[in-house]
């Protein structure tokens, strides 16, 4: 079966979907970042901004956005996630025929 194609580069497979709009990215050229994908530390829990939030003394793929505030995950690469709004498939998605 015939794969998608990024529609920014047009040479890799798309594995990231837009949901809310169209669009099929490969996982080089998907937008990265978003506040939905932000977690906030509670005021009367503010933490030092060298120590990791307490939900995540035990991991080590999250990085502090504003230092102290504002954290996020990241993925096996060490990069933030695309906004929620995006689907994964990590076999990239088949291609649909356009009118």
């Amino acid at each position: 079966m015939e794969k998608e194609v990024c529609e920014k580069c047009k040479k890799n497979i798309a594995v990231w979907f837009l949901m809310s709009g169209y669009g099929f990215y490969c996982d080089d050229c998907v937008p990265r970042s978003c506040t939905c994908n932000n977690h906030y530390v509670k005021e009367e829990e503010e933490e030092s901004p060298d120590t990791p939030p307490t939900e995540l003394k035990d991991f080590n793929k999250w990085k502090w956005l504003i230092p102290g505030k504002i954290w996020c995950w990241l993925d096996e690469e060490g990069r933030e996630y695309p906004c929620c709004e995006f689907d994964y498939e990590k076999e990239g998605y088949i291609l649909l025929t356009r009118e």
